[in-house]
Protein backbone atom coordinates (compact mmCIF):
# COMPACT_ATOMS: atom_id res chain seq x y z
CA UNK A 1 0.00 0.00 0.00
CA UNK A 2 1.27 3.48 -0.89
CA UNK A 3 0.25 4.92 2.46
CA UNK A 4 1.68 2.10 4.59
CA UNK A 5 5.06 1.34 6.16
CA UNK A 6 6.63 -1.73 7.74
CA UNK A 7 7.24 -1.86 11.49
CA UNK A 8 9.59 -4.23 13.32
CA UNK A 9 8.97 -4.74 17.04
CA UNK A 10 11.95 -5.58 19.25
CA UNK A 11 12.63 -6.17 22.95
CA UNK A 12 16.26 -6.22 24.14
CA UNK A 13 17.33 -6.13 20.48
CA UNK A 14 15.42 -9.36 19.79
CA UNK A 15 12.83 -9.20 17.02
CA UNK A 16 9.41 -10.38 18.20
CA UNK A 17 6.98 -9.24 15.49
CA UNK A 18 6.54 -7.43 12.18
CA UNK A 19 3.54 -5.49 10.94
CA UNK A 20 2.48 -3.23 8.09
CA UNK A 21 0.64 -0.14 9.28
CA UNK A 22 -0.79 3.08 7.89
CA UNK A 23 1.45 6.15 7.90
CA UNK A 24 0.46 8.46 10.76
CA UNK A 25 -0.50 5.66 13.16
CA UNK A 26 0.08 6.67 16.79
CA UNK A 27 2.61 4.54 18.67
CA UNK A 28 0.27 4.07 21.65
CA UNK A 29 -2.08 2.01 19.46
CA UNK A 30 0.72 -0.47 18.65
CA UNK A 31 1.84 -1.40 22.18
CA UNK A 32 -0.01 -4.74 22.24
CA UNK A 33 2.43 -5.99 19.59
CA UNK A 34 5.20 -6.14 22.23
CA UNK A 35 3.27 -8.91 24.05
CA UNK A 36 3.99 -7.38 27.48
CA UNK A 37 1.93 -5.33 29.92
CA UNK A 38 1.53 -2.06 28.03
CA UNK A 39 1.09 -0.17 31.32
CA UNK A 40 4.81 -0.76 31.97
CA UNK A 41 5.80 1.01 28.72
CA UNK A 42 6.56 4.71 29.33
CA UNK A 43 8.13 5.64 25.98
CA UNK A 44 9.54 4.01 22.86
CA UNK A 45 12.65 4.01 20.71
CA UNK A 46 11.80 4.72 17.08
CA UNK A 47 14.87 3.77 15.06
CA UNK A 48 16.91 4.36 18.26
CA UNK A 49 15.40 7.82 18.89
CA UNK A 50 13.65 8.21 22.26
CA UNK A 51 10.07 9.32 21.58
CA UNK A 52 6.80 9.76 23.52
CA UNK A 53 3.94 7.30 23.05
CA UNK A 54 1.80 9.88 21.26
CA UNK A 55 4.33 10.02 18.41
CA UNK A 56 3.06 9.17 14.94
CA UNK A 57 4.85 6.77 12.61
CA UNK A 58 6.09 8.53 9.48
CA UNK A 59 8.29 5.90 7.84
CA UNK A 60 9.51 2.32 8.08
CA UNK A 61 10.69 1.87 11.66
CA UNK A 62 11.99 -0.40 14.36
CA UNK A 63 10.21 0.06 17.70
CA UNK A 64 11.61 -0.86 21.12
CA UNK A 65 9.79 -0.20 24.40
CA UNK A 66 11.18 1.89 27.27
CA UNK A 67 9.99 0.10 30.41
CA UNK A 68 9.19 1.57 33.81
CA UNK A 69 11.94 -0.39 35.60
CA UNK A 70 14.78 1.02 33.49
CA UNK A 71 16.91 4.14 33.90
CA UNK A 72 15.34 5.73 30.82
CA UNK A 73 11.83 4.83 31.98
CA UNK A 74 12.51 6.32 35.41
CA UNK A 75 13.63 9.57 33.75
CA UNK A 76 10.39 9.70 31.75
CA UNK A 77 8.37 9.20 34.95
CA UNK A 78 10.27 11.91 36.85
CA UNK A 79 9.88 14.47 34.08
CA UNK A 80 6.17 13.65 33.93
CA UNK A 81 5.82 14.14 37.70
CA UNK A 82 7.47 17.56 37.39
CA UNK A 83 4.91 18.61 34.76
CA UNK A 84 2.10 17.24 36.96
CA UNK A 85 3.36 19.29 39.92
CA UNK A 86 3.75 22.43 37.79
CA UNK A 87 0.20 22.05 36.46
CA UNK A 88 -1.15 21.52 39.99
CA UNK A 89 0.70 24.63 41.22
CA UNK A 90 -0.69 26.58 38.25
CA UNK A 91 -4.22 25.59 39.31
CA UNK A 92 -3.79 26.18 43.06
CA UNK A 93 -1.41 29.18 43.14
CA UNK A 94 -1.77 30.96 39.76
CA UNK A 95 0.21 34.00 40.95
CA UNK A 96 3.11 32.03 42.49
CA UNK A 97 5.72 29.90 40.78
CA UNK A 98 7.64 26.90 42.05
CA UNK A 99 11.40 26.80 41.63
CA UNK A 100 13.11 23.43 41.37
CA UNK A 101 16.46 23.61 43.10
CA UNK A 102 18.31 20.30 43.01
CA UNK A 103 17.92 16.58 43.57
CA UNK A 104 18.12 15.04 47.02
CA UNK A 105 18.02 11.26 47.14
CA UNK A 106 15.06 10.08 45.07
CA UNK A 107 13.44 13.51 45.01
CA UNK A 108 13.63 17.11 43.79
CA UNK A 109 13.73 20.08 46.13
CA UNK A 110 11.26 22.91 45.39
CA UNK A 111 10.82 26.40 46.82
CA UNK A 112 8.57 29.39 46.06
CA UNK A 113 9.80 32.07 43.67
CA UNK A 114 8.77 34.81 46.11
CA UNK A 115 11.33 33.59 48.64
CA UNK A 116 8.72 32.84 51.28
CA UNK A 117 8.69 29.65 53.31
CA UNK A 118 6.06 27.27 51.98
CA UNK A 119 3.47 26.21 54.54
CA UNK A 120 2.38 22.65 55.28
CA UNK A 121 -1.19 23.42 54.20
CA UNK A 122 0.06 24.65 50.82
CA UNK A 123 1.97 21.40 50.31
CA UNK A 124 -1.15 19.43 51.26
CA UNK A 125 -3.20 21.40 48.72
CA UNK A 126 -0.64 20.71 46.00
CA UNK A 127 -0.64 17.01 46.79
CA UNK A 128 -4.43 16.82 46.64
CA UNK A 129 -4.52 18.65 43.31
CA UNK A 130 -1.87 16.32 41.86
CA UNK A 131 -3.88 13.29 43.00
CA UNK A 132 -7.03 14.78 41.45
CA UNK A 133 -5.26 15.25 38.12
CA UNK A 134 -3.99 11.66 38.30
CA UNK A 135 -7.52 10.39 38.97
CA UNK A 136 -8.83 12.25 35.90
CA UNK A 137 -6.24 10.46 33.74
CA UNK A 138 -5.69 13.54 31.57
CA UNK A 139 -3.69 13.05 28.34
CA UNK A 140 -0.23 14.64 28.23
CA UNK A 141 0.12 16.00 24.71
CA UNK A 142 3.35 16.64 22.84
CA UNK A 143 3.06 19.32 20.15
CA UNK A 144 5.05 21.88 18.20
CA UNK A 145 4.15 25.56 17.94
CA UNK A 146 5.80 28.64 16.44
CA UNK A 147 8.45 30.53 18.39
CA UNK A 148 6.13 33.55 18.69
CA UNK A 149 3.26 31.41 19.99
CA UNK A 150 5.59 29.84 22.57
CA UNK A 151 6.81 33.25 23.73
CA UNK A 152 3.25 34.51 24.16
CA UNK A 153 2.20 31.28 25.90
CA UNK A 154 4.97 31.39 28.51
CA UNK A 155 4.43 35.10 29.14
CA UNK A 156 0.73 34.47 29.70
CA UNK A 157 1.32 31.64 32.16
CA UNK A 158 4.04 33.52 34.04
CA UNK A 159 6.89 31.11 33.20
CA UNK A 160 9.44 33.93 33.30
CA UNK A 161 12.67 31.91 33.12
CA UNK A 162 11.26 29.68 30.39
CA UNK A 163 10.33 32.74 28.37
CA UNK A 164 13.84 34.17 28.83
CA UNK A 165 15.35 30.93 27.62
CA UNK A 166 13.57 31.37 24.28
CA UNK A 167 15.73 34.44 23.66
CA UNK A 168 18.61 32.03 23.05
CA UNK A 169 16.65 29.50 21.00
CA UNK A 170 16.82 30.32 17.31
CA UNK A 171 14.54 27.57 16.01
CA UNK A 172 11.37 28.68 14.16
CA UNK A 173 9.25 26.23 16.16
CA UNK A 174 9.23 25.11 19.78
CA UNK A 175 8.26 21.70 21.13
CA UNK A 176 6.01 21.73 24.21
CA UNK A 177 4.15 19.38 26.55
CA UNK A 178 0.57 20.22 27.53
CA UNK A 179 -1.46 18.93 30.49
CA UNK A 180 -4.99 20.29 30.48
CA UNK A 181 -4.57 24.10 30.16
CA UNK A 182 -0.93 24.18 31.32
CA UNK A 183 2.06 23.91 28.97
CA UNK A 184 5.83 23.84 29.42
CA UNK A 185 8.92 23.28 27.29
CA UNK A 186 9.54 19.78 25.99
CA UNK A 187 12.70 18.35 27.58
CA UNK A 188 12.06 14.73 26.67
CA UNK A 189 9.27 12.15 26.37
CA UNK A 190 6.60 12.04 29.07
CA UNK A 191 4.06 9.35 29.94
CA UNK A 192 0.90 9.18 27.86
CA UNK A 193 -1.48 10.42 30.56
CA UNK A 194 -1.59 11.46 34.22
CA UNK A 195 -3.23 8.19 35.29
CA UNK A 196 0.21 6.54 35.23
CA UNK A 197 1.62 8.92 37.88
CA UNK A 198 0.24 7.29 41.01
CA UNK A 199 3.48 6.89 42.96
CA UNK A 200 4.80 10.12 44.47
CA UNK A 201 4.97 12.09 47.70
CA UNK A 202 5.31 15.76 48.65
CA UNK A 203 7.35 16.04 51.85
CA UNK A 204 8.07 19.23 53.80
CA UNK A 205 11.79 19.91 53.84
CA UNK A 206 13.69 23.08 54.78
CA UNK A 207 11.92 26.18 53.49
CA UNK A 208 10.38 24.17 50.67
CA UNK A 209 9.45 20.58 49.97
CA UNK A 210 10.62 17.45 48.21
CA UNK A 211 8.83 15.88 45.27
CA UNK A 212 9.67 12.24 45.98
CA UNK A 213 9.56 9.57 43.27
CA UNK A 214 10.34 5.83 43.06
CA UNK A 215 13.72 4.48 42.05
CA UNK A 216 13.94 2.66 38.73
CA UNK A 217 14.35 -0.81 40.26
CA UNK A 218 11.08 -0.45 42.21
CA UNK A 219 8.81 1.75 40.03
CA UNK A 220 5.63 1.14 42.04
CA UNK A 221 6.75 2.19 45.53
CA UNK A 222 8.71 4.89 47.32
CA UNK A 223 11.91 4.01 49.12
CA UNK A 224 12.40 5.00 52.76
CA UNK A 225 13.64 8.60 52.91
CA UNK A 226 17.28 8.97 53.98
CA UNK A 227 18.22 12.51 54.88
CA UNK A 228 21.49 13.98 53.61
CA UNK A 229 21.78 17.27 55.52
CA UNK A 230 25.42 17.92 54.59
CA UNK A 231 24.72 17.51 50.89
CA UNK A 232 21.65 19.73 51.21
CA UNK A 233 23.76 22.38 52.96
CA UNK A 234 26.28 22.37 50.12
CA UNK A 235 23.52 22.66 47.51
CA UNK A 236 21.95 25.54 49.45
CA UNK A 237 25.25 27.44 49.63
CA UNK A 238 25.74 26.91 45.91
CA UNK A 239 22.25 28.27 45.15
CA UNK A 240 22.78 31.27 47.42
CA UNK A 241 26.09 32.03 45.74
CA UNK A 242 24.38 31.81 42.36
CA UNK A 243 21.90 34.47 43.44
CA UNK A 244 24.70 36.79 44.55
CA UNK A 245 26.46 36.60 41.17
CA UNK A 246 23.22 36.73 39.22
CA UNK A 247 23.25 33.23 37.75
CA UNK A 248 20.20 31.27 38.87
CA UNK A 249 19.15 29.57 35.63
CA UNK A 250 20.32 28.54 32.17
CA UNK A 251 18.71 31.71 30.81
CA UNK A 252 20.74 33.99 33.11
CA UNK A 253 23.94 32.14 32.19
CA UNK A 254 23.13 32.51 28.48
CA UNK A 255 22.65 36.23 29.05
CA UNK A 256 26.20 36.49 30.42
CA UNK A 257 27.52 34.58 27.42
CA UNK A 258 25.59 36.82 25.01
CA UNK A 259 27.17 39.91 26.63
CA UNK A 260 30.68 38.41 26.24
CA UNK A 261 31.18 38.33 30.01
CA UNK A 262 31.63 34.59 30.39
CA UNK A 263 35.39 34.91 31.06
CA UNK A 264 34.67 37.18 34.01
CA UNK A 265 32.17 34.65 35.35
CA UNK A 266 34.66 31.78 34.95
CA UNK A 267 37.32 33.75 36.86
CA UNK A 268 34.84 34.46 39.66
CA UNK A 269 33.87 30.78 39.97
CA UNK A 270 37.51 29.66 39.92
CA UNK A 271 38.35 32.19 42.63
CA UNK A 272 35.51 30.88 44.78
CA UNK A 273 36.61 27.28 44.19
CA UNK A 274 40.18 28.09 45.17
CA UNK A 275 38.93 29.80 48.32
CA UNK A 276 36.97 26.68 49.26
CA UNK A 277 39.98 24.42 48.59
CA UNK A 278 42.13 26.65 50.78
CA UNK A 279 39.52 26.36 53.52
CA UNK A 280 39.57 22.56 53.25
CA UNK A 281 43.36 22.55 53.51
CA UNK A 282 43.18 24.64 56.68
CA UNK A 283 40.62 22.25 58.17
CA UNK A 284 42.93 19.31 57.42
CA UNK A 285 45.84 21.02 59.16
CA UNK A 286 43.75 22.12 62.13
CA UNK A 287 42.55 18.55 62.80
CA UNK A 288 46.14 17.31 62.89
CA UNK A 289 45.14 13.65 62.56
CA UNK A 290 44.14 13.43 58.90
CA UNK A 291 46.06 10.75 57.03
CA UNK A 292 43.92 10.23 53.93
CA UNK A 293 41.64 12.57 51.94
CA UNK A 294 39.26 10.90 49.48
CA UNK A 295 37.75 12.80 46.55
CA UNK A 296 34.85 11.17 44.68
CA UNK A 297 32.77 12.26 41.71
CA UNK A 298 31.58 11.29 38.23
CA UNK A 299 33.82 11.21 35.18
CA UNK A 300 35.32 14.59 34.18
CA UNK A 301 33.94 16.31 37.30
CA UNK A 302 37.33 17.75 38.27
CA UNK A 303 38.58 15.21 40.83
CA UNK A 304 42.18 15.20 39.60
CA UNK A 305 42.29 18.97 39.21
CA UNK A 306 40.84 19.49 42.71
CA UNK A 307 43.31 16.99 44.19
CA UNK A 308 46.24 18.83 42.60
CA UNK A 309 45.01 22.20 43.86
CA UNK A 310 44.48 20.81 47.36
CA UNK A 311 47.97 19.31 47.24
CA UNK A 312 49.47 22.69 46.35
CA UNK A 313 47.61 24.36 49.22
CA UNK A 314 48.98 21.76 51.65
CA UNK A 315 52.49 22.19 50.23
CA UNK A 316 52.20 25.93 50.81
CA UNK A 317 51.55 25.06 54.46
CA UNK A 318 54.69 22.94 54.69
CA UNK A 319 53.31 19.48 54.00
CA UNK A 320 54.28 16.99 51.29
CA UNK A 321 51.07 15.16 50.23
CA UNK A 322 51.10 12.17 47.89
CA UNK A 323 48.39 12.05 45.24
CA UNK A 324 47.12 8.62 44.17
CA UNK A 325 44.84 8.64 41.12
CA UNK A 326 42.56 5.65 40.46
CA UNK A 327 42.62 6.60 36.76
CA UNK A 328 46.21 5.29 36.63
CA UNK A 329 46.42 1.50 36.85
Amino acid sequence: MANSVKITFKINEKEIAKKEIEIGTQVSSLLDNFNIDKNTIYAVLINNELCPLDSKIKYTSTLEPILNNTKEGSSVYRRSLCLLLAAAAHNIFPDTRLLVGHSLGHGYYYTLDNGKKIEAKQITSLGREMSALVKKDIPIITSEISWQEAAELFEKTGLTETRKQLNYNCTPSIKINTLDDFSDLYFGPLVLSTGVLKTFELMKYGNGFLLRFPKSSEPDKLATFKDQPKLFEIYSKYKEWGKRVGVTSAASLNKIIAKNKINDFIEITETLQQKNISKIASQIIDKGTVKVVLIAGPSSSGKTTSAKKLGLELQAMGYQPKMISLDNY
